[in-house]
């Protein structure tokens, strides 16, 4: 994932909205976890456990781990909210999940 050129601008989608899928477009998810979610150089989120916790998705999108690179200074909060949000909503299963929440995002930064 290249983070020196990836712009939270950009995590918009044609019409101008931005979104979750666009943002994890534009930041490079898709180089190591994949397009559908499969995983490659990353692990797979599609049907990870991981992604159903709030709290463990919200600190490796803001803080990495092992080959994953930190994106807390690259997006802001909301930003946080969408990806997270999307990324349950796309690959977290048929169950429903609660929300993520700006509050969730503040505590994971240690707020």
């Amino acid at each position: 994932m290249a983070t020196e050129n990836a712009s939270p601008s950009s995590g918009n989608s044609p019409d101008g909205e931005q979104t979750g899928a666009a943002i994890y477009a534009s930041i490079g998810c898709a180089g190591c976890h994949g397009d559908a979610g499969g995983g490659g150089r990353g692990p797979a989120l599609n049907g990870s456990l991981g992604i159903r916790d709030a709290g463990h998705l919200l600190n490796q999108i803001i803080n990495g781990s092992g080959g994953m690179p930190a994106f807390g200074d690259v997006l802001t909060d909301e930003q946080i909210v969408l990806l997270a949000s999307w990324i349950r909503d796309e690959w977290g299963g048929r169950l429903p999940l609660p929300d993520i929440t700006l509050e969730d995002v503040t505590a994971a930064r240690g707020g």
